[in-house]
């Protein structure tokens, strides 16, 4: 009797943690379908039991660090999944919540007691068992399909379970994403649709630094206090921006919807701000220290190939970057060439989570934690890289000018405890409270933008600081001085919609 009772809960329990793991929400309807399933195929045969338990026991290990924070294999996860190389999966998962593991232990536990199960051999009740799975799994698709809301009798078929949708859902996004990905590769020949006028702004090169995964509260030049790790952007004339919101909170994301023109959901990623500047005459360069490929080449990476000339430190998901100190004789380079109008920008990997494995040296001051003490020295190490590409701009003599913002924040983790950390997400206003900071060789003073600037709107202020007019482009504001402009309080969420800021909650920081 216990060995049924320990069975039977470890069945229920297991395709519950399952279906939390897949990303989906706990319904007990598609528990009791996927019980029922399940000991229907026991009923005929335990191998094949076995077989389907170690399938979505695998499944669910493999995807459950993803789903159990971030949701269902749509598009976003699939792609970031594609995008991501073994490096960042292993910083990704050294940077879990703590209940992540607690839900895979469970899974791997639940799962040892289901197979536990003694089959049920009479032909009624294999009848009952089939009939409860048929009707929970299918019964809302048929109710459709009879009440003629649905197309076809194979939508009959489009179940809501779980054990079924997770695979459902990730095939047809990587078709999704494979598609996008054809269209994305023919941007390098498709023609932009610029027709840019510029104007003298007083500035020859142009020099935009993309921060990776900075929080502006984590900045001593945005207020942090209990460490200068900004000396230089502390001290520095120029303008920053107190209430930038990055355009999502992931790298992807937020740079498509930033650097090109998002028109209703879709990104026209042939008018971006690289082929701006071509058009407008501008000697344009890409210096990056992310990769440029995934299975498929990134959108951000394409973008970069439209460069007249562009290096990509790790440039294959099997490469192993470095230190974004690396990416300066590249940068140094670009400053020495005698040309005329230049933008020069500079891709960084920073802060990305678990920065401690990317540090030359040991963090200063320890602060919370092991983890959010390395965030912290990383940041100090981005400040120190400004500071010598200035100096390197100014040793060339040229009339330059530097933009410094990050694509994205990030969110705690196991906050207020020894394990402490930062990773993705797109919940907490602090996924999109990020540094935006703008300086020049001549900058006189230190001058601050509080009214909301939004990364949807990156395109047309940075055309405007470039000193660029373009039709196509939102011209109705001055971006650059500190007026409202409308419209700014916009974040585009993972599943590529549009979300108010102000309804998202705080994440404030909890340390000593």
């Amino acid at each position: 009797m216990l060995r049924i009772f320990i069975a039977t809960a470890g069945l229920f329990l297991f395709l519950s943690v399952l279906h939390l793991s897949f990303g989906y929400e706990y319904k007990f309807i598609y528990v009791l379908s996927a019980a029922a399933l399940f000991t229907f195929c026991l009923s005929f045969s335990r191998v094949l039991y076995i077989l389907l338990l170690t399938i979505y026991l695998l499944s669910g290990l493999i995807y459950g660090a993803v789903g159990i924070n971030y949701g269902y294999p749509d598009v976003n996860a699939v792609g970031s999944l594609m995008y991501t190389d073994n490096g960042e999966s292993l910083e990704y998962i050294a940077g879990l919540p703590f209940k992540t593991y607690l839900y895979l232990a469970g899974l791997l536990i639940f799962a040892g007691c289901a197979l536990l199960m003694k089959p049920l051999k009479k032909r009624h009740q294999r009848i009952v068992l089939f009939t409860v799975f048929f009707i929970t799994a299918f019964w809302s698709s048929s109710k459709d399909y009879i009440q003629g809301k649905s197309e076809g009798f194979v939508s009959v078929f489009k179940s809501g379970l779980p054990e079924i949708r997770f695979f459902r859902d990730s095939y047809e996004s990587y078709v999704q994403i494979r598609k996008d990905n054809l269209r994305y590769a023919k941007v390098i020949e498709t023609s932009d649709h610029w027709n840019p006028q510029v104007t003298e702004t007083g500035y020859d090169t142009y020099i935009l630094v993309i921060g990776e995964s900075v929080r502006k509260d984590f900045m001593h030049a945005f207020g942090f206090e209990l460490h200068p790790n900004t000396p230089w952007m502390s001290s520095r004339n120029g303008l920053f921006f107190d209430n930038y919101i990055s355009a999502s909170g992931s790298t992807t994301l937020s740079l498509t919807n930033a650097l090109a023109v998002r028109e209703g959901k879709v990104t026209n990623l042939s008018d971006n701000l690289v082929a701006l500047a071509n058009k407008a005459g501008f000697h344009t360069y890409w210096i990056s220290n992310q990769h440029m490929k995934g299975i498929y080449d990134s959108p951000v990476g394409i973008m970069g190939k439209k460069a007249g000339f562009y290096h990509f430190l790790a440039p294959n998901r099997s490469d192993k970057g470095g230190p974004d100190e690396m990416l300066l004789p590249f940068i140094r380079d670009a400053l020495a060439e005698k040309k005329g109008k230049k933008l020069i920008v500079v891709h960084l990997i920073g802060s990305h989570p678990q920065p401690c494995g990317r540090l030359t040296e040991n963090f200063d001051k320890f602060i919370g934690s092991r983890n959010i003490s390395c965030y912290i020295k990383s940041i100090e190490n981005t400040d120190k890289l400004l500071s010598d590409i200035a100096a390197m701009a100014g040793q060339e003599h040229q009339r330059w000018t530097m933009a410094y913002f990050s694509d994205h924040g990030l969110l705690f983790t196991d906050k207020g405890t020894e394990n402490t950390n930062l990773t993705h997400g797109d919940s907490m206003k602090q996924n999109f409270q990020v540094p935006f900071f703008i300086t020049a060789f001549d900058a006189q003073s230190q001058n601050r933008i509080t009214h909301f600037r939004s990364g949807l709107s990156m395109l047309p202020l940075l055309s405007q600081w470039m000193g660029i007019k373009e039709a196509k482009l939102d011209n109705h504001c001055d971006w650059l001085r500190d007026t409202e402009c409308a419209g700014q309080k916009s974040v585009v969420n993972f599943k590529n919609e549009l979300k108010s800021f102000d309804s998202l909650p705080e994440d404030n920081p909890v340390l000593p």
